[in-house]
């Protein structure tokens, strides 16, 4: 098979797979299938020293599509997601480069990895004047009111100059499994007035 050919195939079905997940918020396989796809893709492109058009590795999430009521908004700098780390050498790796950009004693914190949406705060004047999804790490959506509906994420705080903070919104498994239960049920309601 033409080597060409097989990165545009490898790199297109990950296309497919980020499109069902940030578009549509669904996933016809697991994130840890997704992940073996992506360094699969990723050792390939190593070994012949070429990428494929419209590389999924150099992007970041997808570009936000049109829903009514969500304005697009260009990130003040570009909004990058983590990487991944599958070993303890992948661990020991990050640590090297870390300790050559950084002087002086590193700590770390470790806690489960929590899968939520990527958002940016922006403050002026110590007023929340933005708040932004990570969309495709260059252009997101405005999520400002929804935002400030969050606990935790305060609406002023005491620093003045301009400032971004990042961070992730997740629901609780709890919450989230209580949501869908209130859905259908309204779902099934709905279903008996139509007398479906």
């Amino acid at each position: 098979m033409d080597i060409i050919k097989a990165l545009d195939e490898m790199n297109e079905e990950l296309w497919m797979y980020a499109k069902e997940y940030y578009v549509y918020g669904e996933s016809s396989i697991s994130d840890a299938e997704y992940d073996q796809k992506v360094q699969k893709l990723k050792k390939f492109v190593e070994q012949v020293k070429c990428k494929p058009k419209n590389y999924i590795l150099d992007k970041v999430g997808y570009t936000p599509i049109e829903i009514s009521g969500f304005e697009k908004v260009e990130h003040s700098q570009k909004m990058l997601s983590l990487d991944n780390t599958f070993n303890e050498q992948d661990i020991i790796d990050f640590h090297t480069r870390s300790k050559k950009r950084i002087s002086g004693h590193i700590m770390y914190a470790v806690e489960y990895k929590i899968d939520g949406i990527g958002y940016a705060a922006r403050y002026e004047n110590g007023q929340l004047v933005k708040g932004i999804t990570r969309g495709d790490g260059t252009i997101g959506e405005d999520i400002t009111e929804h935002l400030k509906q969050v606990n935790g994420i305060p609406i002023n705080i005491e620093y003045m100059e301009p400032i971004e903070i990042r961070g992730e919104l997740y629901i609780p498994k709890k919450v989230f499994n209580h949501i869908n239960e209130i859905k259908a049920k309204m779902e099934k309601n709905y279903m008996l007035t139509l007398g479906i």
